[in-house]
């Protein structure tokens, strides 16, 4: 009984690891994430920034995976045209460049 016991307490034991285990995992995970965005942040608004003070007349389009609107409001700050979710509004993309362009004719909302 004692044998038993012991085996069911080391898988618990196991289990209580292999969890926190996957916590502490996720968490590093999440922060790398968080690291890498706001890096992509910080280049993305040095690019812009160089494009204003180069005034290079371009509409930047930005795409992302990190649709967050702090993101979005440091991006259009420095001088963004639109801040498209990649997953979500990859599709916006084709009717925003035809818009553009020069006597296209076309019209599309710019992306709030």
């Amino acid at each position: 009984m004692k044998r038993k016991s012991a085996t069911v307490l080391f898988a618990g034991f196991t289990l209580a690891l292999a969890v926190l285990g996957g916590v502490a995992w996720m968490n590093l995970r999440d922060a790398a994430l968080a690291q890498e965005s706001a890096r992509w942040v910080a280049y993305t608004q040095q690019v812009l920034r160089v494009m204003q003070r180069e005034q290079i007349q371009t509409r930047a389009i930005v795409l992302t995976s990190f649709p967050y609107p702090q993101y979005e409001q440091r991006v259009r700050a420095a001088g963004a045209y639109a801040f498209l979710n990649k997953a979500k509004e990859f599709g916006r993309v084709a009717d925003l460049v035809r818009s553009l362009l020069p006597g296209s004719g076309q019209t599309v909302e710019k992306p709030v």
